[in-house]
């Protein structure tokens, strides 16, 4: 016979609360700053804007214009970011790069690394993905570089998990020269234009209003 003075349910639920509290502990993952938080060109450190002036430049998608460095067409805008990750970004012994370019399936492998990694950290009820987007789990590294947020990813605890499309020519020596494993992900071409094509349409900027024929021809040219 069970012992009446040993309460099963009140047991249970004890134990239940406790491993709650331990995976509820406070989190430091938040939601990125809106693009309008991206200065304007004319707002950026000088050594970087006079740069930036110097190369070539061409017509955009989402933001007005394309600027080509090193080789490879990037948004004006985000420029000055991607040339201050260049030279400070400072990679850590465990970090984590998933690395690729847009709409090539870059969501689906931050939310699959990050539950991965965290496998056991968190529960399906207390789960980050539940609330917050991929892209909030495994920050964009250059994004938050280009909106003034930099030291948001010196707050990350270790192994860090950061998200990248920037091609490997451009990533900091930090990350080239360490042990720092890149996770790289690729697309048919073909297929990533269509779906590129496709989240443009949507944007307030256009109302739906972006032939296909233009797409085709800034992917094909940039």
């Amino acid at each position: 016979m069970a012992d009446p003075s040993f309460n099963t349910n009140s047991t249970f639920t004890s134990n239940c609360n406790a491993h709650k509290n331990e995976l509820e502990e406070p989190t430091i993952l938040r939601s990125r700053r809106p693009l309008k938080d991206i200065p304007n060109i004319e707002e950026v450190d000088s050594k970087y804007k006079q740069l930036i002036f110097t190369l070539e430049k061409r017509e955009g998608w989402l933001m007005s214009s394309m600027r080509n460095y090193k080789g490879f067409w990037q948004p004006e805008g985000l420029l000055p970011g991607i040339m201050a990750m260049e030279e400070a970004f400072q990679s850590r012994p465990g970090d984590v790069i998933v690395a690729s370019f847009v709409k090539s399936g870059t969501t689906w492998l931050k939310a699959l690394t990050f539950t991965i990694m965290h496998r056991n950290k968190y529960d399906f009820l207390s789960h980050p993905l539940l609330k917050l987007n991929p892209h909030d789990c495994v920050p964009f590294t250059e994004y938050h570089y280009a909106t003034r947020d930099e030291q948001y990813l010196e707050t990350l605890p270790s192994p860090r998990i950061l998200g990248t499309h920037l091609p490997y020519s451009i990533l900091p020596e930090s990350i080239k020269t360490s042990k720092c494993p890149i996770i790289y992900i690729c697309r048919e071409p073909k297929d990533v234009l269509v779906s590129f094509w496709h989240m443009i349409t949507r944007h307030e900027r256009f109302n739906n209003s972006f032939p296909f024929t233009q797409a085709f021809e800034l992917f094909w040219n940039n």
